[in-house]
């Protein structure tokens, strides 16, 4: 594993059984897949708008965990975006969409003071009224620039009801 002695370095200046903090990792990973099927299977906008934002609590967690487990992870690709800060955005991407979800069930946008949201404000009030897979998309065009293509994946990657229209 690289980065294995800066990583128990890490895990052992900030208190935590290496083994355990492995564990815990995998053990949401392992979480995040009966997640992901169950987003497969329903059709409720209420019932994915909870399991989204269980797969962002997730995800949270993972990226808190994720330097202790690997050690630091820069992406070239991302211009040295460390994976851990990937998954933080992931997260916040998913709530994003979670709060969209929520409101097609008949909840209220709640903002979430957000600077993701801001780009996308016009996007996602006609992801609300209507979801298409090609809003989907342009609003992963639109956050690519900001968190980079390994946060955005995390939602061009969500299972998506068939009733939504294209």
């Amino acid at each position: 594993m690289w980065g294995a002695g800066v990583a128990a370095t890490n895990r052992k200046a900030a208190g935590m059984d290496p083994v355990s903090t492995v564990v815990d990792y995998f053990a949401d990973d392992d979480e995040l897949h009966r997640v992901h099927r169950g987003l497969r299977r329903t059709r409720s906008p209420i019932t994915r708008a909870v399991l989204l934002n269980r797969k962002a609590e997730i995800i949270e967690r993972q990226a808190g965990l994720h330097t202790s487990v690997f050690g630091p992870d820069p992406n070239p690709h991302e211009g040295g975006r460390d994976q851990s800060v990937s998954l933080a955005h992931s997260a916040r991407l998913l709530r994003i969409i979670a709060n969209a979800e929520h409101c097609r069930s008949g909840g209220v946008w709640v903002p979430c003071d957000d600077e993701l949201e801001v780009p996308v404000a016009d996007l996602m009030q006609a992801f609300v009224r209507r979801p298409r897979r090609r809003l989907l998309r342009r609003l992963c065009v639109a956050w690519c620039p900001l968190v980079g293509g390994q946060a955005v994946e995390t939602i061009a990657r969500l299972p998506i009801p068939r009733w939504w229209i294209r």
